[in-house]
């Protein structure tokens, strides 16, 4: 299994949650992000993108090719579920 690198990014909030952003770990690829590339918020999983100077930014969708929608929506899910998990296992401790 391949060891994945998160990497340090200018602390910002989530333009959609608030949620403060701080690092990434990219998908497929050992660099860094750089303007363009995608994201989802770790908190709402909204869709972000790196805008210019890597201020994140609410991404469009529509605009990427159906194979990479398709991708961002299934991490959103994914998140989604771990999240709605770890609520459930919080509650069966109490």
């Amino acid at each position: 299994m391949a060891v994945v690198s998160s990497f340090q990014t200018a602390a910002q909030l989530c333009p959609h949650c608030g949620h403060l952003l701080d690092s990434c770990t990219p998908i497929g690829s050992s660099e860094g992000p750089k303007p363009g590339d995608v994201s989802i918020c770790v908190s709402c999983a909204t869709p972000l993108e790196f805008g210019p100077e890597l201020r994140l930014q609410e991404a469009n969708l529509e605009a990427y090719p159906e194979s990479l929608q398709k991708q961002l929506r299934r991490m959103q899910q994914v998140l989604v579920q771990a999240k709605e998990e770890i609520a459930l296992d919080t509650v069966a401790e109490l």
